[in-house]
């Protein structure tokens, strides 16, 4: 159980990271999407 203590924190915060860029980028591909189409 001492082992799982900090990888928590560090697992929500990678997962969070990842949330964000994969947001950013999607955002990204919807504009370019409507650019291109419209």
């Amino acid at each position: 159980m001492e082992g799982r203590k900090p990888v928590i924190p560090l697992t929500n915060l990678a997962h969070s990271t990842v949330l964000v860029e994969l947001s950013k980028t999607l955002e990204q591909v919807y504009k370019n999407a409507s650019k291109n189409n419209f």
